[in-house]
């Protein structure tokens, strides 16, 4: 199923509505403690500890749970050494090289002539959220401003920028907790889909009415940059950007029942090469037809909030698989204690010494 179809198919249902205006990562988790009879305690907007019985069983720092290791989190930021770890461990990962920011670029442009041109990704090593990330480069001019737009984008100067084979299919977010798959969402890019009399302009400002009722979606409204006059045959997908992240108009599709087997292994398989790694977001590329996948990246801050309030599809909660880990581990009788100082203090001084190496 190409990406235009699986948009038309999802776009003949009206799209989920809920209640609640202002959605969070940590909303799943309050329900997750309600069900297991848990306590969460938040001692500043970032932090959260999970306790039973008055004792701390597991605690989360932005949105990383403790069940993921700090050596975890800066592999998956390094997205070349994340990659590295992937391709050793066999996982289906899309044809990549690197290239030094400073010197690398008179050899990238010669990558990108003698190969496959418009059929690259040009990317920092570790972008987030999209940022930085050009896809489908037409000429050497538009291959100029994708390397200084990737450049621009890399927080540290000494990391390379990556050349990917772009790979055709679905863009699917995978949650794996400890190894095991939990969820799944599609985000398709920013589009909507003709019925014949409406302009684009007029059926972009109607999708923007139903997202403002869905909480994951609704800071993001779609926008219309050129041709809004044009009337839209009725069934056709126009599509208003090149990327499926929410924040620049995509829209999430829950996918958990329709994702092959052969693709939630792929997901398993990637989390399981990253030691440490115990709860991530799997990025991917699949065609669902034949079951096959690659993987793209993986995210240890995941925001679970596309899982619990997708545009379209059932909700799923996340979250209870991630406490229902910690709980385990308490039943092991193993006490937990924090690894590291709480509070906003001691996270000023950790983001000191990332910066200048000194606390």
């Amino acid at each position: 199923m190409t990406l235009e179809e699986f948009a038309a198919e999802v776009s003949r249902d009206p799209p989920n509505a809920y209640a609640i205006e202002r959605g969070s990562h940590f909303d799943g988790y309050a329900r997750a403690c309600r069900d297991l009879g848990l306590e969460m305690r938040r001692p500043d907007p970032k932090e959260a500890g999970f306790y039973r019985g008055g004792r701390l069983i597991g605690e989360m720092r932005g949105m990383v749970p403790d069940l993921t290791s700090d050596a975890a989190v800066a592999i998956c930021k390094d997205k070349t050494r994340a990659l590295d770890l992937l391709k050793a461990a066999g996982v289906p990962t899309p044809r990549s090289q690197y290239f030094p920011p400073d010197t690398g670029y008179d050899a990238a442009l010669r990558h990108w002539s003698e190969g496959q041109g418009d059929r690259l990704v040009v990317k920092p090593s570790d972008s987030y959220g999209g940022e930085g990330i050009t896809v489908g480069v037409a000429d050497a001019d538009a291959f100029r401003q994708a390397w200084d737009q990737a450049r621009a984008n890399l927080s540290d100067p000494s990391l390379p920028i990556i050349l990917e084979e772009r790979v055709d299919g679905l863009d699917v977010r995978a949650i794996v907790v400890e190894g095991r798959f939990v969820c799944a969402v599609t985000r398709v890019h920013a589009h909507v889909v003709g019925d014949g009399q409406s302009t684009v302009t007029e059926l972009a400002d109607r999708k923007n009415e139903a997202r403002r009722k869905i909480p994951s979606h609704r800071a993001h409204p779609l926008q219309v940059s050129a041709q809004g006059e044009v009337v839209l045959a009725a069934g056709q997908v126009w599509f208003l950007s090149g990327r499926a992240n929410i924040h620049q108009g995509g829209e999430a599709v829950d996918v958990t029942d329709r994702l092959p087997d052969s693709i939630r292994r792929i997901a398993e398989q990637a989390a399981l090469a990253i030691p440490g790694l115990g709860v991530s977001g799997v990025d991917l590329i699949a065609d669902f037809d034949s079951g096959v996948a690659k993987v793209i990246e993986l995210n240890t801050s995941c925001n679970f909030d596309l899982h619990y309030y997708p545009a379209h599809g059932i909700a799923r909660n996340p979250a209870r698989a991630v406490l229902d880990c910690m709980v385990t581990r308490a039943d092991r009788g193993v006490l937990y204690r924090p690894r590291r100082p709480k509070g906003l203090a001691a996270r000023l001084r950790r983001r000191l010494k990332r910066l200048f190496g000194a606390a």
